[in-house]
């Protein structure tokens, strides 16, 4: 038995009668010849299950900028963070910067939170927090890469 797949199959297990073979793969697109277990009277038994096993790929790392966060009509967005605008920097990040800014205002002040992290802890922070953003901790630039667009 031949196979071949888009999607790089890691085992392939061919049941037949009350026994199984298992055949291990790394991430391949094509194989065999696959069989049933054999059966007591020497032939392979018939094949009635078999089962592909892989590993889907992961999906993509997306991440939404601190610009993103701090417009006006993307605030909405915050809401299934469980963050708020008006949330303390200091208290969520356990710093203290002068003033106590909130989470917006780091963001709406790029030219004096930029150089010291804070404009990007909190585009981090917002992005790791939404559950529909597949934040894997890296910042990925460029258009689309933000779901929520």
């Amino acid at each position: 038995m031949s196979s071949k797949s888009s999607i790089g199959i890691d085992a392939v297990v061919v049941k037949g009668g009350s026994a199984a073979n298992t055949f291990y793969f790394d991430e391949a697109f094509s194989g065999g010849p696959l069989y049933a277990p054999i059966n007591p009277s020497g032939g392979p038994a018939g094949v009635s299950n078999v089962r592909f096993c892989y590993d889907p790929d992961p999906a993509a790392a997306e991440w939404c900028s601190p610009g993103y966060w701090r417009q006006e009509h993307h605030l909405d967005s915050w809401i299934a963070t469980g963050y708020s605008p008006t949330d303390s920097y200091n208290t969520i990040f356990g710093t203290t910067l002068a003033g106590n800014p909130s989470l917006l205002t780091v963001l709406q002040n790029p030219k004096i939170y930029a150089s010291i992290g804070a404009f990007n802890n909190v585009g981090d922070r917002l992005s790791d927090a939404h559950p529909d953003v597949n934040y894997t901790g890296v910042r990925v630039e460029g258009e689309g890469h933000c779901p929520l667009n």
